[in-house]
């Protein structure tokens, strides 16, 4: 995984960004046999009406459902060491569980169902390509039951998947030395992550760097793929670039560069990437975000130089704005999309919606979305503890 240090997109599908309700007011933190136990989550219920105009059948509706509960415990030493586990359970079907050990002097040590032997948390600085999508939907805004996609109207119904050998890793991270770190880690495939990363200040200019080495043992620990980044922050300016080699496959050796800039609510993007064969035929992406006084507002674009066809261009854009004024938040996503080479029409979609927080533990709310071809609409309630 590598960290993107420029701005923060308000357009990434899926990444974890609390939504109301979300973060509980007072975590229960009990004290056991010396271990100070943490325990928070949330559960979010919803009916919804999903009208199909394609598939069968013709229309649907029902009860949806999300949860999710973290349990950590965690106890200082003697020696100001710390032993710490952790249990995380979401819709009955992700469940990770992790024991670890961590020390100024050693470093830390941490093993268990984690799912990745990235998870050494040693990042790379570099860039990360940003994803066009719905914000509203597990977005920075975050309004609960606006989804433009239509994935979140669908009724609960969870599916245990059996834990494999790579669900199972270790990792060890070192301690801060002069502002570096190096961070390693193994999966029960025997599959492999090491990283080094680290920043210091050259004259009024904060300067990271680092590099990664990530391989499969089935493919061969030697034919992974090495990365390399660094950044460079002045005032309000970030510049950054990466770029990664495939031992296995040269031919898919990448790289990224990008600028940013930072100042009171105004933040600003740019990046191109593209394959190192391809120089002139890689992706344009930009964006804009505007955050004050309850007003959230975000414009993205992508748009593609690759060769598709006679008409090679392919551009997806979306705008977003959410508006929170005491306890309500409302707001609206559209999006749209094309490439001319398919000789296809622009798809727009888009999702709106409100919540409403009851108290610090409890929102209500309602969402609809419009994927381009059909319509879904949900009512519901979220608990957060």
């Amino acid at each position: 995984m590598k960290k993107f240090l420029l701005v923060t997109s308000a357009l990434v599908a899926g990444s974890s960004i609390a939504v109301a309700g979300d973060i509980p007011a007072t975590p229960i933190a009990p004290v056991i046999a010396g271990f100070t136990v943490t325990a928070y989550g949330d559960a979010t219920v919803f009916g919804y009406y999903h009208g199909k105009t394609v598939d069968e059948p013709a229309v649907q509706y029902g009860i949806g459902a999300e949860f999710g509960a973290t349990i950590e415990a965690a106890k200082t030493l003697d020696d100001g060491a710390e032993v710490f586990g952790q249990l995380y359970v979401y819709n009955g079907d992700d469940i990770e569980i992790s024991v670890g050990y961590e020390s100024t002097e050693l470093g830390q040590f941490k093993a268990g169902v984690i799912y990745g032997e990235d998870e050494h948390d040693v990042e790379v600085p570099g860039i990360e390509t940003l994803e066009i999508g719905d914000e509203l939907y597990d977005g920075e805004f975050g309004l609960i039951f606006a989804d433009a996609s239509l994935g979140l109207y669908t009724s609960y119904a969870p599916a245990v998947t059996a834990l494999t050998s790579a669900d199972y890793s270790i990792t060890y991270a070192t301690p801060d030395f002069g502002g570096f770190k190096l961070g390693v880690g193994v999966d029960g495939a025997g599959d492999i992550d090491a990283a080094i990363a680290g920043s210091f200040a050259a004259g009024d200019a904060l300067v990271s760097v680092g590099a990664r080495y990530i391989a499969t043992n089935a493919a061969g620990l030697d034919l992974g793929v090495a990365s390399v980044g660094a950044s460079v922050a002045i005032a309000d300016f970030t510049i950054a670039a990466d770029f990664e080699s495939d031992f296995n496959a040269a031919e898919n050796n990448k790289f990224t560069v990008a600028a940013g800039y930072i100042s009171g609510p105004f933040s600003i993007m740019a990046e191109y990437a593209a394959l190192v064969d391809e120089t002139d035929k890689g992706m344009i992406t930009a964006g804009l975000q505007y955050s004050d006084n309850g007003l959230k507002t975000v414009i993205n674009g992508s748009y593609s130089l690759l060769d598709t066809g006679d008409t090679p261009e392919a551009w997806t854009a979306a705008a977003g704005v959410v508006y929170t004024f005491g306890d309500i938040a409302v707001g609206a996503t559209v999006l749209a999309s094309d490439n001319s080479a398919s000789d296809t029409d622009v798809v727009v979609s888009g999702s709106a919606g409100v919540d409403y927080k009851l108290d610090d533990n409890v929102t209500i709310g309602t969402g609809l979305g419009y994927d381009g071809t059909d319509f879904a609409v949900a009512v519901g309630l979220q608990v957060s503890f």
